[in-house]
């Protein structure tokens, strides 16, 4: 370590939460810092929470996943996690309770006490940037409406973030914050920062031209029933080339479907078929929408892309939060490469989950890595 306190990466592979918690604290914990712990649902929560309080200093924020991102790749029922002081970051965190029932004006009145902070910040400091860091129940079903709502009402200031996960089950997920994993929960933690800093996007597939309908849907679900008039299943299935008893995560992620948004394409994933023909998401979906079949790109090589281009905007990157669709993942461990991009989030300094979806540019979206790459202190 330096002269000056310095962002602390570490994780731990130890299953009893005291023996995790010890092992991450003794890696990242440090006075004046807030810090940031994504853990596999297979821990004993309560006992972490109360490990961890005991063992660092400061704010402790963070999320059940679906799978960890170390500092040495990918990992499964771990925890992870990073501390970044003060002298490099400051962090206000702003909790968001009851998602179930939360309105678009308490959403509202948190993106204004952000922005007003961020003000604040900026009269001490002038010039000094904002990025925020969301995230929120990934069983939830609220990341739209979150998102959608905080992110506009922050203007100049990008807002990235991930669904927390539960390890696949589709049960419960959790988010930590003042010392409790909660469900139906959400946490938007605002950095101010003078080191550079770029948020990224990285998604390794392109718009066919094969376009569908979705001519019936039940949004607050999830759901959508129909596709071009005829059951939502057999439709999707006739299209990727395949029988509806074939559908499954290897389907679904090897074709998702696009929306575009703007000048953009976004990812929208399919959770699974269900018995009555309809088809689950992991996003909002709504009658009227077109959507695009999707085309595979080599998702190594467009990653690397991705990080290259923002090490060339910000310099060496001296930590990469990141958040990665776990179909990402499940994809990388079918075709062999999640050694390779393990190794390229290694060297990148890539701390992070994975999700049940992520948070960019405004949108839930999903089968993206997102995240926000911080560069090292001007010389």
């Amino acid at each position: 370590m330096g002269t000056q306190p310095d962002i602390l990466r570490g994780a731990s592979r130890a299953q009893a939460a005291e023996d995790a918690a010890s092992e991450l604290a003794e890696a990242i914990a440090q006075p004046d810092a807030t810090t940031f712990v994504f853990t596999s649902s297979r821990h004993d929560l309560s006992a972490l929470s109360r490990a961890l309080t005991r063992r660092i200093p400061g704010p402790v924020v963070g999320c059940t996943t679906a799978g960890e991102i170390t500092p040495h790749g990918y990992a499964r029922g771990s925890v992870v996690g990073f501390s970044i002081p003060r002298s490099v970051a400051e962090v206000k965190l702003f909790p968001i309770r009851n998602l179930d029932c939360i309105s678009v004006m308490e959403l509202s009145n948190v993106a204004g006490e952000a922005y007003d902070e961020v003000q604040r910040q900026r009269a001490q400091r002038p010039g000094v940037g904002a990025f925020g860091v969301l995230l929120v129940d990934g069983m939830s079903g609220a990341e739209e409406q979150v998102i959608g709502t905080i992110a506009p009402a922050l203007p100049g200031i990008p807002v990235v973030g991930g669904s927390a996960g539960d390890d696949l089950r589709h049960v419960q997920a959790h988010v930590l914050v003042n010392g409790e994993f909660c469900s139906d929960t959400a946490v938007l933690a605002l950095f101010t920062t003078e080191r550079p800093f770029v948020p990224v996007r990285s998604q390794h597939f392109e718009p066919t031209e094969t376009k569908l309908v979705i001519t019936g849907a039940r949004p607050e679900a999830r759901l959508v029933t129909r596709i071009d008039g005829r059951p939502a299943a057999e439709a999707y299935a006739e299209l990727v080339g395949c029988g509806v008893d074939e559908l499954d995560d290897e389907i679904f992620s090897t074709h998702p479907l696009m929306l575009r948004v703007g000048g953009g394409y976004y990812v929208r994933s399919i959770r699974k078929a269900r018995k009555d023909g309809s088809l689950s998401f992991y996003c909002a979906i709504d009658e009227g929408l077109v959507l695009t079949i999707a085309r595979a790109l080599d998702m190594v090589s467009t990653l690397d892309d991705c990080l290259s281009g923002a090490a060339e905007a910000v310099g060496v990157p001296e930590l990469v939060i990141g958040f990665e669709c776990i179909h990402r993942r499940l994809e990388a461990e079918r075709r062999g490469r999640s050694e390779d991009i393990g190794r390229l989030f290694a060297r990148n300094k890539v701390i992070g989950f994975h999700s049940y979806g992520e948070q960019a540019d405004f949108i839930h979206i999903n089968q993206t890595f997102t995240g926000v790459v911080l560069g090292e202190a001007p010389a």
